[in-house]
């Protein structure tokens, strides 16, 4: 990088820009902008914008438009303030036909001479260190806001006025060297007004308000009320913003105060809210346990009716039983007297078939003794017949 640097032979032929982020926790970012070869400072501004790149983007813009040209290269820091530049140096150049057209003429890089921006910041960064110090300073947003009211203007001519000393021994340092070295020729590429209209599009001049405009107009009224005179250096800026920090903490204390009245009176109504709550909730809890009761009631009461009527069922199943027992006894009873018939029957048919029997066997025997006596009497007859013969 500083074999490069060196070999830088020509006004306009690089570039620098960076950015002095010095002051930038107290709401005021600086961008500078330099020539390598003349190290002339083309510009040093000091913004409230948190490093939008649309707001760095005009001061080069306006940079190009009043020397009538932009660099043949430009070497950027990689930090988000610079996108928008870097991408404009490559529009512009995008026509041109040396080495160094288009994309080639932005390159990455470092900061140069940061040690002399953060010189030129110090005077500033030691006043907002003692004020955070002393209490002063909170760093919220309307802290930030008091600072670029009282101080961003004042720091703004401040730094104007140190480019153009800067500028002047550079010059005259310049004058002295192109004696010795002859005239260097300049590298500073036109471009088309057309074109820089285009890229100002995306860029976002400088605003009529150092601070939000609505804080601008309230602070301003208190300072015009209370006859203070306006800022025109670090003291008497220091002096105003002391002022009107008093008065905006006797405000917000004041607004405190309210606020806390509000949120006891918010407290106690909500409170009182609670309790009507609770005396609901704790009706509609007795609500529900009356209905819960009158509930159980009437489920005890159907459970009563379901049991007697099981009882009467159990009853009337037991009668059914009874009925059937007594029932099925007198059929045991009917079987068994029919039975007994039977058996009697079964007897007198058995003592007729004896009885049958014993005058078979009586008729019998008298057959058998008619028979004998019949035999004893053809014996007879033959003994007598064998007798007569």
């Amino acid at each position: 990088m500083e074999m490069a640097l060196c070999n830088i032979k020509n006004p306009n032929e690089l570039w620098s820009l960076e950015s002095c982020d010095e002051l930038e926790q107290y709401g005021i970012t600086i961008s500078v902008c330099t020539d390598i070869f003349s190290t002339t400072i083309l510009w040093m501004e000091a913004d409230n914008n948190d490093g939008d790149p649309s707001v760095f983007l005009n001061h080069f813009l306006d940079t190009v438009t009043r020397i009538g040209g932009c660099p043949q290269r430009l070497m950027v820091t990689p930090s988000r303030e610079n996108e928008h530049i870097a991408t404009t140096q490559t529009f512009l150049r995008r026509n041109h036909t040396d080495c160094y057209a288009g994309e080639d003429s932005v390159m990455g890089g470092v900061s140069l001479r940061s040690h002399m921006w953060i010189h030129t910041c110090t005077p500033w960064k030691i006043c907002f260190a003692d004020l955070r110090e002393l209490g002063h300073f909170t760093g919220k947003d309307l802290d930030k806001n008091l600072i670029q009211f009282c101080f961003l203007h004042i720091i703004q001519d401040h730094l104007e006025e140190f480019v153009g000393r800067f500028n002047k021994n550079i010059s005259d340092h310049n004058i002295l060297r192109s004696q010795d070295d002859g005239p260097a020729e300049d590298k500073l590429q036109a471009v088309l007004p057309e074109d820089i209209e285009v890229c100002r599009r995306r860029c976002t001049p400088r605003g009529r308000y150092p601070c939000d405009e609505t804080l601008f107009e309230y602070w301003e009224l208190i300072r015009t009320e209370n006859g203070w005179e306006v800022p025109v250096d670090r003291f008497t800026a220091l002096k105003l913003y002391l002022h009107l920090r008093n008065v905006m903490e006797t405000c917000i204390d004041e607004e405190e105060q309210v606020t806390c009245i509000d949120e006891e009176e918010q407290e106690t109504c909500i409170d009182e809210e609670e309790q009507e709550t609770c005396i609901d909730e704790e009706e509609q809890e007795t609500c529900i346990d009356e209905e819960e009761q009158e509930t159980c009631i009437d489920e005890e009461e159907q459970e009563t009716c379901i049991d007697e009527e099981e009882q009467e069922t159990c009853i009337d199943e037991e009668e059914q039983e009874t009925c059937i027992d007594e029932e099925e006894q007198e059929t045991c009873i009917d079987e068994e007297e029919q039975e007994t018939c039977i058996d009697e029957e079964e007897q007198e048919t058995c003592i007729d078939e004896e009885e049958q029997e014993t005058c078979i066997d009586e008729e019998e025997q008298e057959t058998c003794i008619d028979e004998e006596e019949q035999e004893t009497c053809s014996d007879e007859e033959e003994q007598v017949t064998g007798l007569l013969q």
